[in-house]
């Protein structure tokens, strides 16, 4: 009930009971006074009413915002949690690629010392034959003459 509300039936009830106190023929005056007093105890109640009203929807709206708070509050942990997750996985995925990286470059290496190898074999095999050959050369220069 508003204050508006509440002092009107206030009013009402006033008016009602001492056109009532005048009709009965008693004292108007006690009669008022009665009223008066009936009156207030109805406002000292109704106040109170509207105070208890008050702090409870007060109570109400303090509790929803706390729990609004612990929302936030959440949902925000979850976002870092999420965050941190999200770059611990890219740093393991930059770290396998490097050693996959590292690995292909490592057997590139060997391949490329592997042909090395082969032809300085090779090179080697070609000029034991060439001085082979020289030598038989001269050998029959050396039988002719």
């Amino acid at each position: 009930m508003t204050y508006k509300q509440w002092t009107m039936s206030a009013l009402a009830l006033v008016m009602s009971l001492g056109l009532t106190a005048c009709d009965s023929g008693d004292d108007p005056a006690q009669e008022a006074s009665d009223s008066s007093e009936q009156a207030a105890e109805e406002t000292q109640q109704a106040a109170d009413e509207s105070g208890d009203e008050m702090s409870e929807m007060s109570d109400e709206a303090s509790d929803d915002m706390e729990e609004m708070g612990d929302d936030v509050a959440d949902e925000s942990s979850d976002a870092m949690n999420e965050a941190g997750e999200e770059v611990d996985e890219a740093q393991d995925a930059t770290a396998d690629a490097a050693d996959e990286a590292g690995d292909e470059m490592s057997e590139a290496a060997d391949e490329t010392g592997d042909a090395m190898d082969n032809a300085a074999d090779e090179t080697q095999e070609e000029a034991d034959e060439a001085a082979d050959e020289m030598d038989e050369a001269t050998d029959e220069n050396d039988n002719k003459s």
